[in-house]
C-alpha cells in the first residue's frame, strides 16, 4: 500500500511539473504572489512588490493627502507611487503592460520597465488613460514591449517620479522616488510572451537595430536595476557591492539585426583603403564623444586601416557650437562626418571648480532654442555630413537619488531632450542617430554610473554608428 502511494505521489508530481509548464497553469493563481489570468479579458496581473504594501500602510496611517512639502523633499522608506499602484497586468496578444494606479496623489508617474530572459528589452511607448470609476480616481499607463522570441520574460518595473516632469517647469529640487522602495513588481515577477506580432514567423519593423540576448550557457535571472545606494559613492563597503554590481549584465551580448554588420561594415572600409581615401569622422561634446571616438577608433584598429580616423571635440553646451566653433572646428579640421550630442553637462552635476559649476540644469525650453539655434547655424555653414546624435542614459548614481538631486541625467530628464532633438532633427531636416536600442535595455550598465566605456555597450553603438556614417559608395 506505502509503495502504492508513493508512485500515486511521484505521479502527481510529474503532473504537476507538467501543467506549470503549459500555459494552463499560468492561469492559475495558487497565491497571492502568483499570477493569474482574467479569461474574459486575456489579461495576466503581475504579482507586485513588497514596497506596494508598506507604502499603502505608511500613506493610511500618516494620512497623506497631498504631496511632500517643501519642493526638494521627499517621505523616506516608501514610495507616494508605490502606495496608489492597484494591479499590474500583461495583455499577451497585445504585447501589452498596464498599470492601474489611483491618481490622487501621482497623476502622472514616470515609471521603467524592462524585461529579461533570452533577451532584454525595455518597455515602450507609455500611453495614458482615464478610468470611470464612481468609487475613485483612477489612471492606466499601458506600454509595449518587442522581443524576438516567445517564453518566459522576467518583468521589472520600478517608479522613478510620482508626477513626472513638466515641459516649462523647474525640476532642479524634483527628488526621485527612494530606490529602496522604487520597485512596483515582485522581484521574480514574469510573463509568458505568447505572441510575437501579426506574422509569427518574423519580426515587427520597429525591431530596428536589433537586441541584447543571453548566452545560451548560464541560467536566466532577473535582470534587476543597478543602482548607487547612499554613501556608497565613496565607500564601497558590504551593502553597496550587489546593487552596485554589474555581473548582472555579463550574460548579455548585443545582437544586431543584420548577423553580417561587421562585415558589411569591412567592404566599405576596405573600399575606402582601396580609393586611397581619407575620412576625418568627427564627435562633438565632451567626455561622451571621447569615449565614442576611442570606441570607434578600436574598431577600426581592428578593421586595419590608416585611412579613416575619430577625434572628439569639446562643446560642452549646444549653444557653443555657434558659427565661429563650425568655422574653427568642423570645417576647419575638414571633418568628413560630424557627429553631435551636447546634453550631459547641461543637465549634469558640473565639476567643481568648472567656471560652470553654479550653473543649474538647462530648462527643456531653452534647450529647445539652444538645438535650434545650433541647427539653423550649421545650416548656414559650409560644412557637410552633419548628424546629431541621441544624448546616453546615466545610471542612478548616489548625485542623482540624493534629495534633492546634485545631478539630473536621470533618464526622465534624458527623455526629454532626446524628444527634442528628434523632433527638430525632424523638422528641419536634419540627420538623426538613435541608439536607445543599444543603450535603452542596458540604460543602467555604466561602470562609474555615466559613461560606456571598454564594454559591449560601447563597442555595439561604436559598429552602429560605423554603419551610419561610412559612405556605401566611393
Amino acid at each position: 500500500m506505502r509503495r502504492a502511494n508513493n508512485r500515486l505521489l511521484a505521479f502527481c508530481v510529474v503532473i504537476i511539473h507538467f501543467l506549470w509548464g503549459t500555459s494552463f497553469w499560468k492561469g492559475i493563481q495558487p497565491n497571492s504572489n502568483s499570477i493569474h489570468l482574467d479569461f474574459a479579458a486575456d489579461t495576466v496581473v503581475v504579482p507586485l512588490s513588497k514596497s506596494c504594501s508598506i507604502s499603502r500602510d505608511f500613506v493610511s496611517t500618516k494620512n497623506i493627502t497631498s504631496l511632500p512639502f517643501p519642493i526638494g523633499s521627499r517621505y523616506k522608506d516608501m514610495s507616494l507611487l508605490a502606495s496608489e499602484i492597484k494591479t499590474i497586468s500583461h495583455i499577451p496578444r497585445k504585447r501589452q503592460i498596464v498599470i492601474t494606479h489611483r491618481s490622487r496623489l501621482c497623476a502622472n508617474p514616470y515609471v521603467i520597465g524592462r524585461l529579461s530572459g533570452e533577451y532584454v528589452s525595455i518597455v515602450q511607448n507609455w500611453t495614458r488613460l482615464s478610468i470611470n470609476d464612481t468609487a475613485e480616481t483612477l489612471s492606466q499607463l499601458v506600454g509595449r514591449y518587442n522581443v524576438p522570441s516567445k517564453g518566459k520574460y522576467y518583468l521589472e518595473i520600478i517608479g522613478l517620479l510620482c508626477n513626472d516632469l513638466s515641459w516649462d517647469g523647474e525640476y532642479k529640487h524634483a527628488c526621485l522616488e527612494d530606490p529602496s522602495y522604487m520597485k512596483l513588481t515582485d522581484d521574480w515577477a514574469h510573463i509568458y510572451v505568447d505572441s510575437l506580432g501579426a506574422n509569427e514567423n518574423t519580426l515587427d519593423r520597429d525591431v530596428g537595430i536589433g537586441h541584447w540576448r543571453m548566452s545560451n550557457k548560464v541560467v536566466s535571472m532577473p535582470l534587476q536595476t543597478r543602482y548607487q545606494p547612499e554613501g556608497c559613492r565613496a565607500n564601497k563597503d558590504e551593502r553597496c557591492l550587489l546593487p552596485m554590481s554589474k555581473d548582472r549584465f555579463d550574460p548579455y551580448q548585443f545582437e544586431f539585426q543584420n548577423q553580417n554588420e561587421s562585415s558589411l561594415i569591412q567592404d566599405r572600409v576596405l573600399a575606402v583603403n582601396e580609393a586611397n581615401q581619407n575620412i576625418l569622422l568627427c564627435f562633438v561634446g565632451l567626455s561622451h564623444a571621447r569615449e565614442m571616438a576611442a570606441a570607434v577608433n578600436l574598431w577600426l584598429q581592428k578593421l586595419n586601416t590608416s585611412n579613416i580616423k575619430a577625434v572628439s571635440v569639446d562643446a560642452q553646451f549646444p549653444r557653443f557650437v555657434n558659427r565661429q566653433f563650425i568655422q574653427n572646428n568642423i570645417i576647419g579640421r575638414k571633418c568628413t562626418r560630424t557627429v553631435i550630442a551636447a546634453g550631459q553637462w547641461s543637465v549634469g552635476r558640473i565639476p567643481p571648480g568648472s567656471k560652470y559649476a553654479r550653473l543649474p540644469p538647462t530648462q527643456f525650453p531653452q534647450y529647445r532654442d539652444e538645438i535650434h539655434n545650433m541647427i539653423v547655424d550649421l545650416q548656414a555653414s559650409d560644412a557637410n555630413g552633419i548628424f546629431l546624435r541621441s544624448i546616453h542614459y546615466n545610471s542612478l548614481g548616489e548625485v542623482k537619488l540624493t534629495c534633492p538631486p546634485q545631478d539630473w541625467r536621470h533618464p526622465a530628464v534624458i527623455d526629454q531632450l532626446n524628444m527634442i532633438i528628434k523632433n527638430l532633427t525632424q523638422s528641419m531636416g536634419v540627420q538623426f542617430i538613435d541608439t536607445s536600442q543599444i543603450i535603452g535595455p542596458m540604460w543602467d550598465a555604466a561602470g562609474d554610473f555615466c559613461h560606456y566605456r571598454n564594454d559591449d555597450i560601447s563597442s555595439s553603438e561604436a559598429l552602429y554608428m560605423l554603419g551610419r556614417l561610412l559612405p556605401f559608395e566611393i
